[in-house]
Order: C-alpha cells, then sequence, then structure tokens
C-alpha cells in the first residue's frame, strides 16, 4: 500500500484538485471565496497528503528520503497551482 501511494499521489492529487476547482466552479463561481472551500483545499487536503507522506516512512516500506521530499515537493507545487488557478478565476470574476 505504502508504494501505490507515493506512485498514486504525483498523479492523482492534481487531477483531484483540477475536479474540485472545476466542479465548484459550475456550481457557483463565488463559493470560490468560501472560507470553507479555502480551508479543505489549500490547507487540510495537501496537510493531510504531506502529513500521511512522512509518516508513512516510519512504516520502513516507503521510498528513499529523496523521493519522499520530492513527493512532499511536488504536493506544495501542486497546492501552489491551485492557490493561483484560484486567483485567475477570481480575477475573472
Amino acid at each position: 500500500m505504502v508504494r501505490w501511494f507515493y506512485a498514486l499521489t504525483p498523479i492523482l492529487y492534481p487531477l483531484a484538485a483540477l475536479a474540485a476547482f472545476d466542479l465548484t466552479v459550475r456550481a457557483d463561481p463565488f463559493a470560490l471565496f468560501d472560507r470553507v472551500y479555502t480551508f479543505l483545499a489549500l490547507y487540510l487536503a495537501p496537510g493531510l497528503l504531506v502529513l500521511f507522506a512522512i509518516g508513512l516512512a516510519y512504516t520502513g516500506k516507503a521510498p528513499g528520503r529523496y523521493w519522499r521530499l520530492a513527493l512532499v515537493v511536488w504536493i506544495g507545487l501542486v497546492t501552489y497551482g491551485h492557490y493561483r488557478l484560484i486567483g485567475i478565476a477570481a480575477a475573472g470574476v
């Protein structure tokens, strides 16, 4: 399971972020400004992913430390990209 997590997170997290953004904009463009959406999308989801990635390192089955660091950096980059995407959409509303 640990290796599957490290293999699927770089693929599924950006897709999930884009899907959440798209569904939110289609439902209500002003929902992007809601504190609940911001908290879930920009704090809770990436925070839990980072904590889970670091926590799995203690199982001994996780990839090396550089792969874990790369995964944490990737989660940060995707979250920043999601934040910028929200800013671009907010400028158009």
